[in-house]
């Protein structure tokens, strides 16, 4: 499966995701909508998008070097982890809206989704071309 398929997949799961997640928070009331509606949107972008760039820099290194393709994905797994939770360190501080644990609660749900999500895909890239997942 070409990179962009899978970058198109975790795109899209992860707004499929958010969809449901902000509409079982909304109907269980786990917060007012002008709060929850912008927790969710911006926690599911501060996991998407580092996640983006691992997948790519796994799919990079499986075509150049493909044993160092769970290196890759482990260094990008650490770099990913430190920036969420960082940036969502300085919105809680700097922001309201982003104050409290509820909003780190949802940072924690997208992140643990997305990287089951990109796992899958690395692994599903690795295996339709016909290469085993490096441990």
């Amino acid at each position: 499966m070409a990179v962009s398929a899978r970058v198109g997949l975790l795109v899209g799961g992860t707004l499929l995701f958010w969809l449901v997640a902000w509409g079982v928070g909304a109907l269980l009331n786990l917060g007012p909508a002008d709060v929850l509606l912008p927790q969710t949107a911006t926690a599911m972008a501060l996991c998407l998008v580092p996640a983006v760039g691992t997948l790519v820099l796994a799919d990079r290194a499986a075509r150049t070097q493909p044993e160092t393709v769970g290196i890759a994905f482990l260094a990008g797994t650490i770099v990913r982890m430190g920036v969420v939770t960082v940036a969502a360190v300085l919105l809680s501080q700097q922001t309201e809206l982003f104050r409290g644990r509820d909003w780190l609660a949802w940072v924690v749900v997208f992140y643990l989704f997305v990287l089951a999500l990109e796992t899958a895909l690395v692994v599903a890239g690795r295996a339709s071309s016909g290469k085993t997942p490096a441990a």
